[in-house]
């Protein structure tokens, strides 16, 4: 497996779980609430699951890191193309190799 197809893989994985949470917030809010409305419970529990994801993701911050240097891929991207960004694309579609060492994105991943 090549570090792209790691953080490809991590990447799709984060997303499968942070939609999870959020639906499965969403879900039991609204099920264990049955004295509020519809949408108070819908937005209350969507309130709920961004909190859930906001914690999920910081968990996961230091997981986009070079493999070699430990450079912050997600940081440097941000400082590339900006916080608010209508580019969409990942730093490994964005770079073939790390920015700090120069280690290759389809260089294999070290275990």
């Amino acid at each position: 497996m090549t570090i792209r197809e790691h953080f490809q893989r991590l990447q799709k994985r984060t997303s499968y779980i942070t939609m999870g949470v959020a639906v499965a917030a969403v879900i039991a809010f609204v099920l264990r609430s049955p004295h509020a409305t519809t949408m108070a419970a819908y937005a209350f529990g969507g309130a709920l699951a961004l909190v859930y994801v906001a914690v999920f993701l910081l968990f996961l911050r230091k997981r986009y890191a070079c493999p070699r240097c430990s450079a912050d891929f997600v940081r440097l991207r941000r400082e590339q193309v900006g916080r608010i960004s209508r580019d969409r694309r990942m730093f490994w579609d964005l770079w073939e190799k790390c920015p700090h060492c120069g280690i290759g994105f389809n260089e294999p991943w070290p275990r």
